[in-house]
Parts: C-alpha cells; structure tokens; sequence
C-alpha cells in the first residue's frame, strides 16, 4: 500500500496562497526517511522552507526514556522552546536565524518540518496544518539507523556511540519509538508506506496536498 488518508475537516486545505504559510510536518521512526523527505518536498513546493528538528538540540529538554515510558509517555514533556518559536516566526512571515548555520533563513508559502509527534505536543496541534506520518517496519528503520552510524564512522570514537545506541535499542529505544509513533497516529491525515522510494512519496504528498487545495 502506497498510503492511506484521513479526512480532518477542521484543518485549512482550501486557502490556496493564505495569509499564514502552510505547515506540513513529517512523522516518523528514526530511519525513516523523513529529512530526505522534507528536503524533497521543499524541492516539490518550491516556495517553501524545511525546519529540522535536530538542529534545535542545544536548547531542547528530553526526558530519560525509560521515566518518560514509566510515566506515561507524555509528549509534552519533550519541549523545544527555539524550534516552536522559529516555526511561529516563519509562519508570522518573518525570518528566522539557523541556530546551527547561522544564515538568515526567509519565510515562505509552505514550512515542511520533522516532527516526530505530528500535532501530539499542545504547543504544535494549533500550528500544524497537514500531518504526514511515515510507517516503517521497525526492523528495517534499525536497520537503516545502524547504517547510517556506520557510514559516519570516524577515528574519533563514534563507534563506541553506534554500541550504545544500540544496547539503548535493545533497553528502551523500541519501546520509545513505538510509543512515540502511537501518539502521532492519534491526529493525523495522511499515512505513507515508508518502504517505498523517496521521490514516490514526496510525489504523492504533493499531489495529495495540492488537490485538497484546489479543490
């Protein structure tokens, strides 16, 4: 199955060029995919500008996973004061500074974001418009994460960061991505079939996305 989509009448889909950008956030398991496909749908939009949730680490508060799960595994407990006010800034039409890069980065028609949660956060729900969430077999979003650590592999001791992800995997980690996929399922309007190519997706996304526009 390539996806399946949730009608949410309470979302804007009809606007067009709005006032406000438009706000599509991308969900899913580490190893997903879901960097490469924001960098392909700002490609698709064009007018558009991607937000990262790993560039805005420094400021960030994460819980210990395994309190996080005991406790109930409350999304609201992951708070990221930047990313929310950079996302608020773009969609008020005004730039922001790349906390890491430190280049202006403009406002435009549409903001494409990871967002691990979709619209789970109470600070994110009233923010977001579209919520694409990308499935993935666990195994296989492991399996691209152990890969993607190897192939960053360095003289500098990331090996020994590869092994404990890994034994944190095993302790916590498939609890927590599960719980975490749980929550964003819980508001969302499209889900895509992480399995199949990039580009095919972003494609669908887009096309999904703009005839809820049009129409």
């Amino acid at each position: 199955m390539l996806y399946s989509q949730k009608l949410c009448p309470h979302r804007r889909v009809n606007e067009g060029m709005s006032q406000q950008p438009y706000v599509i956030a991308i969900s899913g398991d580490s190893g997903a995919g879901k960097t490469t496909l924001v960098h392909q749908l700002v490609s698709l939009f064009g007018n558009a500008v991607s937000l990262l949730l790993d560039d805005y680490t420094e400021d960030a508060i994460y819980p210990p996973t395994l309190d996080w799960l005991k406790n109930g595994a409350n999304p609201d407990e992951f708070i990221t004061p930047q990313f929310v006010a950079n996302l608020k800034s773009l969609r008020d039409r005004r730039s922001i500074i790349h906390p890491e890069s430190k280049a202006e980065i403009l406002s435009a028609e549409y903001i494409i974001l990871e967002e691990p949660f979709g619209r789970s956060r109470t600070v994110m729900k009233d923010l977001i418009d579209y919520h694409v969430q990308v499935q993935i077999p666990p195994e296989l979003a492991l399996a691209r994460r152990v890969l993607r650590n190897i192939n960053r592999l360095e003289d500098n001791g990331y090996g020994e960061g590869l092994k404990e992800f890994l034994e944190w995997y095993i302790r916590a980690g498939r609890d927590f991505f599960a719980a975490v996929r749980e929550q964003a399922s819980k508001d969302v309007d499209l889900v895509v079939n992480g399995e199949l190519p990039t580009d095919i997706l972003a494609q669908k996304i887009f096309e999904t996305i703009r005839a809820r526009q049009i129409s």
